[in-house]
């Protein structure tokens, strides 16, 4: 019986810790002239006002420095090619970096994006004025993740001390 209630309480802890961790996940867009990163928790709780450097490759000092934007985006217009770093920080524990790849292939693109941009300017249409979703953030508040692991521990000590107070009365 209390080895049951023992590893029911380890798998919820280890669950719910898992449940509860945030590893930054990492989207990268290469279109030519930018790269954009998009850092979040999960897709509706994007790396808000993160602190974001990039590093070109090769260098120790920080080519571009700046933040991520309400919805976790952050773009940079690489110079070189090579593996670009982007290191990612939210100020409160979480921090990751991802290599971008940038290779001549990309910098083929500023070729034929001049030559058809004269074209390009007479055909223009406005295709939809839909305006792009927002992000919304599902995060849970700090008081109740509070409240939930207060609760986990004091529900696993009573559930301890009942089972311990049990046996002592059989004992007797």
């Amino acid at each position: 019986m209390i080895k049951s209630i023992f590893l029911c309480s380890v798998m919820l802890l280890v669950f719910s810790a898992n449940t509860m961790a945030h590893a930054i996940r990492f989207e990268v867009e290469k279109h030519y002239p930018a790269v954009t990163v998009h850092a979040y928790f999960t897709k509706t709780s994007p790396l808000v006002d993160a602190y974001v450097e990039v590093f070109s490759p090769g260098n120790e000092e920080a080519f571009q420095k700046g933040h991520t934007d309400k919805h976790g985006f952050f773009t940079f217009r690489p110079d070189e090619n090579g593996n670009w770093k982007v290191s990612v920080d939210d100020g409160m524990g979480h921090f990751d970096r991802v290599t971008v790849e940038v290779s001549d292939k990309f910098f083929m693109n500023e070729e034929s994006i001049k030559a058809e941009e004269p074209a390009k300017a007479e055909e223009t249409k406005i295709v939809s004025d839909d305006k792009p979703e927002e992000v919304k953030q599902a995060e849970i508040p700090l008081i109740y993740r509070i409240i939930f692991g207060l609760s986990l521990i004091f529900g696993l000590t009573g559930i301890i001390y009942g089972i311990k107070a049990k046996q002592l009365l059989k004992n007797k």
